[in-house]
């Protein structure tokens, strides 16, 4: 879709923080980390919920995935899968 509109965003990362009741240090680290990731925001953030929603400790869960976005293997649920890599898709750098 359309990359994410700031506010919306903003909510967005609010409720996943109250559902799983997460800390200050990972809330600015996963707002941090997520405002960078407006083009697949969505995305992202779907995947998350259906990770942590099955997570024993999702803070600590979130906490991996949130440095797999930072170096660029995190994997998104339902997100196209670029064949034999190639193209700009979703690892590349800006």
């Amino acid at each position: 879709g359309p990359p994410a509109d700031i506010g919306v965003m903003q909510g967005e990362i609010m409720q996943l923080i109250t559902r799983f009741n997460l800390d200050d240090r990972i809330r600015g680290r996963l707002s941090e980390v997520m405002t960078r990731r407006q083009a697949t925001f969505h995305e992202d953030m779907r995947t998350l919920r259906e990770i942590l929603d099955t997570a024993r400790n999702p803070p600590g869960l979130l906490s991996v995935k949130l440095g797999e976005m930072e170096n660029g293997t995190f994997v998104a649920r339902g997100a196209p899968l670029m064949a034999g890599g190639g193209g700009g898709g979703l690892g590349s750098k800006e």
